[in-house]
């Protein structure tokens, strides 16, 4: 465990992660002044898959926007790879968890609460639970004619989610990749 609690500002391939995510925008690279270029040089230099979703950072309604396309690419990268996806922010403790989070919910056999406790319990953190429900309700609900709008449910609305809602999302995930 301590080996993998090093600096978490910096990646570490050893690790056996292999595809990079990165949710930071532009305007975030830029005023941290991160050497974008340089970063994807070296993914490309040790062989590893460098994939971006841009989310903006404290913006719910962008990640809730965002969360399908970033957990389609996870979803993805963790198909197509035996080994580790870093999926990073700038600070990691709101778009990246989050991702991870909605993945565990919707991919693995957990419930959102259960899913949000396991990751924070490791990574102390507090991403945006209501933009996680809300997504998952826009990829279920997607095409329900007489669904009444997010806003107007339950706080515990869309903490769970049926088998049959979970193909839906199943299907909706991946078909972002052909998108």
């Amino acid at each position: 465990m301590k080996r993998m609690m090093r600096n978490p500002y910096e990646y570490h391939h050893d690790l056996g992660m292999d595809p990079l995510s990165l949710l930071r925008q532009d305007k975030d690279i830029e005023y941290w002044g991160i050497d974008f270029p340089a970063i994807l040089s070296r993914c490309k230099e040790l062989g590893i898959q460098h994939i971006r979703r841009p989310a903006v950072d404290f913006n719910p309604d962008s990640l809730r926007s965002q969360l399908p396309k970033a957990v389609s690419a996870l979803e993805w990268a963790i198909s197509q790879r035996k080994g580790r996806v870093y999926v990073h922010c700038t600070a990691g403790l709101g778009r990246a968890p989050a991702v991870a989070i909605a993945y565990m919910f919707w991919f693995e056999d957990m419930d959102l609460n259960t899913a949000y406790k396991k990751l924070t319990s490791i990574r102390p953190c507090g991403p945006n639970k209501r933009a996680i429900r809300a997504a998952t309700y826009d990829l279920a609900k997607k095409d329900d004619p007489w669904k009444e709008p997010f806003e107007n449910l339950p706080e515990n609305a869309f903490e769970g989610i049926a088998d049959w809602e979970k193909k839906i999302i199943h299907d909706r995930i991946r078909a972002l990749r052909e998108a």
